[in-house]
């Protein structure tokens, strides 16, 4: 449902979009009785992109595994909850990721913008940049070395973490 959700979010152009690109698309979905959802689907890239998951997983699985691998190191994160595959004789045409919604987060980059409008003093950035320093610091030395860091790929919560607990408290508070 959530898969068919997202599908027909897309198709609808909703404010529910964070991403309709080429190559992925994301959106927020919102099922009745359930919590709401992450859905990612990594798009069909052509026959040279699938050949090289015959050597390799693909992007989605890559995804999956990590974001649960980051859960099971105690790292705050939105834990990656299912990951559906549409394949066609073996190859994988469409993947998609779903992962918990972290209520109340943004983007890093729109976290900015937010606090910009609001009027940020230089202290609150440089505690951000402090945060952001300690956060990147603390996965590093956990061995995770994340190779598409960049702010839409950060999610910042002025509330905490996700449920999940968080062994360094300090990196999660904003």
């Amino acid at each position: 449902k959530a898969i068919e959700e997202h599908t027909r979010l897309l198709s609808s152009k909703s404010g529910a979009i964070r991403k309709d690109a080429p190559e992925s698309a994301v959106t927020l979905v919102n099922l009745p009785g359930f919590p709401g959802v992450c859905v990612k689907e990594f798009r069909w890239r052509g026959w040279l992109h699938a050949l090289k998951a015959l050597f390799r997983p693909t992007q989605g699985l890559r995804t999956y595994r990590n974001g649960r691998r980051l859960s099971q190191m105690g790292i705050s994160c939105a834990c990656a909850l299912a990951l559906v595959r549409k394949s066609t004789f073996g190859i994988v045409r469409l993947e998609w990721v779903i992962m918990e919604v972290i209520p109340g987060a943004l983007e890093l980059d729109r976290y900015i913008v937010k606090r910009i409008a609001l009027g940020w003093t230089p202290d609150d950035r440089r505690g951000l940049a402090r945060l952001l320093g300690r956060l990147i610091g603390s996965i590093h030395s956990r061995g995770v070395f994340h190779s598409d860091l960049k702010t839409c790929n950060i999610v910042v919560s002025e509330h905490g973490s996700s449920p999940k607990a968080d062994p360094d408290p300090e990196t999660s508070e904003v």
